[in-house]
């Protein structure tokens, strides 16, 4: 059913997949294997670099990102953010 779907959505906007076939290709290269979890940890530690804290510290960021999601360690938090800083590095190039 799922594959049913998405080659519906692929013939129907065969020329915005062609436009971002390379973007689509490195996103799920990267994050197609993660669980929800680092996902999760991915996901918030991008909203903090792109829209809450721009020019603070990795320590800054690690810990905003500790008081929006009190489950995800700081350690945690410090590893997503490299990792988002690593593909916004990657993703550069594309």
């Amino acid at each position: 059913m799922f594959y049913r779907k998405t080659t519906l959505l692929v013939r129907r906007f065969s020329r915005t997949v062609s436009t971002y076939e390379r973007a689509i290709d490195f996103v799920t290269d990267k994050l197609s294997r993660l669980g929800v979890a680092e996902l999760e940890r991915l996901a918030t530690a991008l909203y903090v670099v792109l829209k809450e804290d721009e020019e603070g510290s990795w320590e800054d960021k690690a810990r905003k990102i500790t008081a929006l999601k009190p489950h995800i360690s700081f350690d945690q938090a410090r590893q997503a953010i490299e990792k988002v800083h690593g593909l916004m590095v990657e993703a550069q190039n594309l």
